[in-house]
């Protein structure tokens, strides 16, 4: 039977999921006052996080506290106004933190490429987000294509795999040997049907041109 302490895990690790992070991310946007060790704690269901805790790790996922603890099926943040008293849209942490100029730059450039290779595909946000089995909301791809927030190792994987035919590794920027196309995966794939008269002509050939 799943006790309280593993529910609170389960709902702090898929929120953390659904933000693409990965748990040493996590820790950065409570600003460090939760270690990485203590998330995993809590996401193993070993440890029940304390009041501090609790109201950091909400603030970070941007869901509210009471989500956390399983008192309320409903993750929308509202916030209140106190001179007002009035409900406004609650701004998202991405929004809170000024990035560097330099990591800016690199959420923009992994952002492009993954647009790119969507387009493409000729690949809606939707699509592309199925395709990650809804791990990943459209909502989420989105605010990675527009830079809005960097994906964590475990999402950039599962959009190279949707992708197909991508590393992890080309999506952010740490390489830049770009994907096969579907001609050059066909020219592949037809040079490996010949024998090796045929491969040596075929290399003879494109070693001949590429002189040219």
């Amino acid at each position: 039977m799943v006790n309280l302490r593993q529910k609170i895990g389960e709902r702090i690790h898929d929120s953390r999921m659904k933000q693409g992070w990965t748990r040493e991310e996590l820790s950065v946007r409570t600003n460090h006052s939760v270690s990485t060790e203590r998330i995993n704690n809590y996401e193993q269901g070993l440890r029940k996080p304390r009041r501090d805790a609790l109201q950091a790790l909400a603030t970070a996922l941007e869901v509210t506290p009471e989500y956390l603890l399983c008192l309320d099926d409903d993750s929308t943040r509202p916030q209140i106004t106190p001179q007002a008293g009035i409900t406004k849209s609650y701004i998202p942490v991405s929004q809170k933190f000024q990035l560097p100029a330099e990591d800016q730059e690199l959420n923009t450039l992994i952002g492009k490429r993954i647009r790119a290779l969507r387009n493409a595909r000729g690949m809606s946000l939707a699509q592309l987000s199925e395709l990650t089995g809804e791990a990943l909301s459209k909502s989420r791809i989105s605010n990675y294509e527009q830079g809005l927030r960097r994906p964590g190792i475990e999402a950039v994987t599962l959009i190279a795999h949707a992708l197909g035919q991508v590393s992890p590794t080309y999506l952010l920027c740490l390489n830049d040997q770009a994907p096969l196309n579907d001609e050059e995966i066909k020219l592949i794939h037809d040079f490996r049907q010949l024998d090796q008269r045929g491969r040596n002509t075929v290399l003879e050939s494109a070693q001949a041109h590429a002189k040219k």
